[in-house]
């Protein structure tokens, strides 16, 4: 159900010291991506990226951008990381072509 992966979601959260969440949008006319790194409920870095207009670029290639941003941001601090980490995204479609 619904309320038990949002349980499982809230646990893996307050459990995670390395976290990474992502967002690309489109907003004004303009398609950009933002990443942000938090370690033990810390903001230590934020990464913007301004794809382009939204005549030359969709809101899905700013999830492309927005994943290979995290991964960067982790690859940062993989040696200081003891632990897992957790790469977080509201985008379903980028969930789901994740899984594929």
């Amino acid at each position: 159900t619904k309320e038990k992966v949002l349980k499982i979601a809230v646990e893996t959260y307050q459990t995670t010291p390395v976290l990474v969440y992502y967002d690309g949008s489109g907003f004004q006319g303009r398609i950009g991506a933002t990443v942000v790194l938090y370690i033990n409920e810390q903001e230590k870095s934020l990464l913007i990226y301004h794809l382009s207009s939204d005549a030359e670029h969709i809101v899905y290639e700013s999830k492309v951008v927005d994943f290979i941003l995290s991964l960067y941001l982790l690859t940062s601090v993989i040696q200081c990381i003891d632990d897992h980490a957790v790469i977080s995204s509201d985008s379903q479609a980028a969930i789901k072509a994740l899984l594929n």
